[in-house]
């Protein structure tokens, strides 16, 4: 039975804690890897939260001018069986991922993919090894890959994205072939339609006449297309933007990044089936109108919800393992205005944010 101390908190067992280990039990395992949880909760926390404030739509409510596709989204979805090589699997994704935002009138279309190894280290480095260790099973007996247009699909697609060499080189692959095929998927009449794309850590355009152009204004050295997206955002033409991406990182950084801008982020795969889509804008007007942060300056309550999703785990920093996500943001709520002093609106738990 567990223990219980004098002010009747419940203490844990030996049992509970597990063996001996000289790594921090809250934060990582025997093994040293990060102890993991999810990221996900917080969505639906928000929306509970400004249920008043309508942050998730089911249709557009404009045409977008500009549309920004995380790539490692859609190659999750896998190949039809009837398919054979690589060049009919990129046409399938363009047509279902692509093509109709042109036919819709949407002037820029953006596919951003992770590249991985674009900076020297990485607090990352840990969340992949112990992904990678998750893996070693189904990776046995696997294969790697080099993808081109002739390439036969892979027998099993799982293993293959499994695989870092085979998403590599099929990122790779696929940001090349879009930049040849998508003149081909936009309207003739339409001039001022736009392509973009990474490849190798560069940004490049095309355009209906099929001319292949370097950008430097959207190319960064950040190695995950989550955060590549709010470059291409900043830098995008129009103010009505789409984005497509379920991960809950994505809305999280843009919370400070809109310049302005109207963007809408695509949770659902589709805008047809069960379409779900956040208010970015409505989000963070919800955050700037939150009583229970009325201590916190409005230009820093953004970055304050950012940086406590931050804090409590994400890819890049550690969970903690008796506490799930979603209660660091409850008890933040409600004790907030009782721990940020007006005489001192700045500083939050010592934390010491910057007005920008």
């Amino acid at each position: 039975m567990p223990e219980v101390s004098d002010s009747g908190i419940r203490l844990p067992t030996h049992s509970m804690l597990g063996p001996i280990s000289s790594y921090p039990k809250a934060l990582m395992g025997t093994d040293g890897l990060p102890y993991k949880s999810s990221k996900s909760s917080t969505t639906p926390y928000l929306i509970r939260r400004y249920d008043d404030a309508p942050l998730i739509l089911t249709q557009l409510p404009w045409v977008p001018s500009s549309v920004i596709l995380e790539g490692m989204f859609m190659i999750m979805t896998p190949p039809v069986p009837t398919m054979e090589t690589m060049r009919e699997y990129a046409v399938m994704l363009l047509v279902r991922y692509i093509q109709p935002h042109y036919k819709g009138g949407v002037v820029q279309v953006h596919v951003l993919f992770d590249n991985p190894g674009s900076l020297p280290e990485s607090p990352k480095s840990l969340e992949q090894k112990r992904r990678d260790l998750g893996r070693e099973k189904q990776l046995a007996h696997h294969q790697c890959t080099k993808f081109g247009s002739l390439t036969r699909i892979p027998e099993h697609w799982i293993p293959t994205l499994a695989c870092r060499v085979c998403k590599k080189s099929l990122t790779h692959y696929l940001a090349q072939d879009f930049l040849e095929l998508v003149p081909t998927f936009m309207p003739a009449h339409n001039v001022d339609q736009e392509f973009f794309t990474n490849v190798d850590g560069d940004t490049y355009s095309t355009n209906t006449e099929s001319d292949v152009m370097i950008r430097p204004t959207f190319t960064s050295n950040a190695d995950e297309a989550d955060t590549c997206i709010w470059l291409h955002s900043l830098h995008s033409v129009g103010n009505r933007i789409l984005v497509f991406s379920p991960d809950t990182d994505v809305y999280h950084i843009g919370l400070t990044q809109l310049h302005g801008k109207h963007v809408i982020i695509q949770l659902s795969k589709s805008l047809k089936v069960s379409p779900k889509l956040l208010d970015l804008n409505a989000l963070l007007d919800a955050v700037e109108k939150d009583p229970d942060l009325s201590s916190i300056p409005v230009p820093l309550k953004p970055q304050v919800i950012q940086s406590l999703f931050v804090c409590s785990g994400c890819d890049y920093n550690f969970f903690f393992r008796w506490s799930r996500k979603i209660k660091f943001f409850v008890s933040f709520f409600s004790i907030c205005n009782f721990h940020c002093c007006r005489s001192r609106p700045n500083r939050i738990y010592g934390i010491h944010f910057l007005e920008s």
